[in-house]
């Protein structure tokens, strides 16, 4: 959306939406994304994910801050690190010893 003089004041992007942060190897995914210029804030909603060191975090909104490099997640729920990602292909188990 132009603001005046034809500047971006807002971006909004649907569908398969991925951001990475470098910085801390943190990735937030969503199914929308609106970047604001004058917040240099990115949120994400729509079955929003944050992984992060090893955690899941489940939110209502991601919060992505431009500037500062800060992701966070607005009313997570946490799936505890070591357990599998609810959308990840399942492996098959191990056989036991003798089959």
């Amino acid at each position: 959306m132009a603001g005046i003089g034809g500047d971006i004041d807002q971006i909004v992007c649907e569908g398969n939406v991925i951001i990475v942060n470098k910085k801390d190897k943190s990735v937030a995914t969503g199914n929308k994304a609106v970047y604001t210029k004058k917040t240099e804030m990115i949120v994400i909603t729509g079955n929003g994910k944050l992984r992060k060191g090893g955690r899941i975090l489940l939110g209502k909104e991601i919060h992505y801050h431009r500037i500062t490099g800060r992701l966070r997640a607005i009313q997570p729920t946490v799936i505890d690190e070591g357990k599998p990602d609810p959308d990840e292909p399942k492996k098959p188990s191990p056989k036991p010893n003798g089959q």
